[in-house]
């Protein structure tokens, strides 16, 4: 009897946490998309498909103003820039692997050639699933090259 008192709190954990677990990989796996989106909408729409527009960084402090005004936090110039380069370093959005968040994707964007951003990935993929976050020897060495 007093052994289904400790069990039972440890199932309801493993419950809760595996909820907790698919909530963060759907909300991940949606922000990745919608970030992706909005760097296709600055490259195809404002930039009309060129790598950068005419006139200078006013489309991007002009989308960040209005997107903060109206959907708050999150939208620097900064930020735009990561989303604009996002989509056009993975211009293939089925490409995107899920168990990567932002922060991953924002440092592979960095790496230039596409073999080694392809290794990396591959390399952050098997950590992530290991692991669930960012503390592995991949990211470390991305981040040190920069």
């Amino acid at each position: 009897m007093y052994d289904n008192l400790l069990v039972e709190p440890l199932r309801r954990n493993e419950i809760l946490e595996g909820a907790r677990s698919k909530v963060y990989r759907t909300a991940n796996i949606e922000m990745l998309q919608a970030y992706w989106n909005v760097g296709r909408e600055i490259v195809e729409e404002e930039q009309k498909g060129k790598d950068r527009a005419g006139y200078g960084s006013f489309i991007i402090k002009n989308l960040s103003d209005k997107l903060t005004q109206t959907l708050g936090k999150g939208f620097t110039q900064s930020n735009l820039r990561y989303m604009r380069l996002f989509y056009q370093t993975f211009e293939k959005r089925h490409a995107l692997r899920d168990e990567l968040s932002w922060t991953h994707y924002r440092l592979l964007i960095k790496v230039d050639t596409e073999n080694v951003r392809e290794f990396y990935i591959a390399e952050l993929s098997l950590e992530t699933g290991a692991q669930g976050s960012l503390k592995g020897k991949s990211t470390a060495c991305i981040t040190k090259g920069f």
